[in-house]
């Protein structure tokens, strides 16, 4: 099937809905189990793309860092547009509504030890009023957004074994660290000999505890007698 579509926009394939429904990673079928159904749609959309990094403030790649854009314009539509950054730091935002946009890392504002920063605008500011605004024009593609986090937290690290209380090492628990009611969370899993390292931010003050699962339970029984 061939879909003319008008210059400066494509079609995103597909948007489906139905019961027990598979989708290709391409996106470009749609793999039905036996006996059901689906309903298969089409998007036409802005051919518009986004590029740039997030760096740290040595200007080094951050990975896994969400990135999305803050519309300034009603025409510029209500979706929310985002991706997470590779290893190189770099994120790729595509079928952008054209107008102008405010971009937002860590939109929602929570730190964390792979994350260590609050929300920042770009091209590296805290304060929205200072953001740069981009503007995406039809069938546009922007280089070059590079945010540059002006400040990281100071992380740490704390290491330790998890072990029964015979003295035989918990392999698989759950190690978590926990402040301000589950406002700040992280969490590990221990190794085979049941040792574990879990980066915490610096300045939070909480709790650290493990949990014991199904899978850690069953190991310490099967323990060599």
């Amino acid at each position: 099937m061939k879909i003319d579509t008008p210059k400066g926009w494509r079609v995103r394939f597909p948007g489906v809905s139905g019961p027990r429904r598979r989708v290709r990673a391409d996106e470009s079928r749609v793999l039905l189990d036996a006996e059901s159904y689906a309903n298969v749609g089409f998007v036409l959309a802005a051919n518009t793309q986004m590029r740039g990094r997030v760096l740290d403030p040595d200007g080094k790649p951050l990975k896994d860092v969400c990135v999305h854009l803050e519309a300034l314009s009603r025409n510029s539509g209500n979706g929310r547009i985002s991706d997470c950054t590779n290893a190189d730091g770099a994120y790729l935002l595509e079928m952008i509504p054209p107008g102008p946009y405010r971009v937002v890392v860590n939109g929602g504002d929570r730190r964390s030890a792979a994350r260590p920063f609050g929300m920042v605008y770009y091209p590296g500011v805290a304060d929205r009023r200072d953001a740069r605004i981009v503007t995406v024009g039809e069938g546009g593609v922007v280089n070059g957004v590079d945010i540059r986090i002006p400040a990281l937290a100071p992380v740490v690290r704390v290491s330790g074994k998890v072990v029964f209380q015979d003295g035989v090492p918990a392999p698989g628990v759950d190690v978590e660290s926990v402040a301000g009611g589950r406002d700040y969370h992280e969490g590990v899993a221990t190794g085979a000999d049941g040792t574990f390292t879990l980066p915490v931010l610096a300045d939070q003050r909480g709790e650290i505890h493990a949990k014991i699962t199904g899978a850690s339970c069953a190991a310490w029984l099967k323990r060599p007698n």
